[in-house]
């Protein structure tokens, strides 16, 4: 299966933006979800999206940064959601760069690392799922227009 991409303009310097996918003070307060980050190569990159759900199937467990540069560049693993739990056991690749632009950031993020040779029912269904889901959240972490 193919990678894809997903952008979105943020009204952000590429520090903040940055931030905005990497800090748990900042996550917390602008969308309301609990996480585990340690912003460095081999630390955590866990969201808990279903923060009442048993260990384990809270959200992106065991996912680790493969990347971090600070305004510029961010790279992790990443897991399918619980109720797909064929694809959740394996781990995918995610990409996401920071570009300056006019009045903010591009952030670009690529999903990647997807199976050739596993034809899996659940891997269309969760690539799928994927890529409705980055738009949204990409939404969500960006600033809020002043109102």
């Amino acid at each position: 299966m193919k990678a894809f991409t997903v952008t979105a303009h943020w009204a952000c310097g590429p520090d903040e933006a940055f931030d905005r996918l990497t800090d748990s003070a900042i996550i917390l307060r602008e969308i309301g979800v609990e996480t585990s980050i340690e912003p460095h190569p081999g630390g955590r990159y866990e969201w808990y999206f279903l923060d009442d759900g048993p260990a384990g199937e809270r959200g992106s467990e065991g996912c680790t940064i493969l990347e971090a540069a600070r305004g510029q560049r961010l790279a992790f693993t990443w897991n399918a959601p619980p109720p797909l739990p064929y694809s959740r056991a394996r781990f995918t690749r995610v990409e996401v760069s920071f570009t300056p632009s006019e009045g903010g950031t591009l952030v670009t993020l690529t999903h990647s690392g997807w199976p050739d040779n596993d034809d899996h029912e659940e891997w269309p269904r969760t690539r799928d799922y994927f890529i409705a889901a980055w738009p949204r959240l990409l939404a969500m972490c960006g600033p809020r227009a002043a109102p």
